[in-house]
């Protein structure tokens, strides 16, 4: 959230509508004209970061079969827990229930 109290947007995801009314991901991060059209941002004079600024977390947008939605980056999203980490998310559960929540620590370093 920033200063204001309200959730900051950092991208717009397009989903599908499914049979049972759930919607489906097609696209994160998504700056199209399709969105452009939808939304009435003009994508060419404005930069995904102005998002926070021009429209909270869960704005949506709908076209046809086509739902854009402002939506915040979370840690789920860039590193899933059923992805390529998931061997580490189980050794820190399994730390974590030896010495405690509050004694599990990960630190990565990446090196250029």
């Amino acid at each position: 959230m920033d200063g204001t109290g309200v959730p900051r947007t950092t991208h717009i995801s397009r989903y599908h509508p499914t049979p049972d009314g759930a919607v489906r991901l097609i696209h994160h991060h998504d700056w199209s004209r399709g969105f452009a059209r939808a939304s009435g941002i003009n994508t060419l004079t404005t930069s995904p970061a102005d998002l926070p600024a021009l429209h909270p977390e869960g704005t949506e947008w709908t076209t046809g079969t086509t739902v854009h939605r402002a939506e915040r980056a979370r840690r789920r999203d860039a590193v899933p827990e059923d992805g390529p980490w998931a061997p580490v998310w189980t050794m820190m559960a399994a730390l974590a229930g030896v010495h405690g929540d509050e004694n599990a620590r990960l630190v990565a370093w990446f090196d250029e």
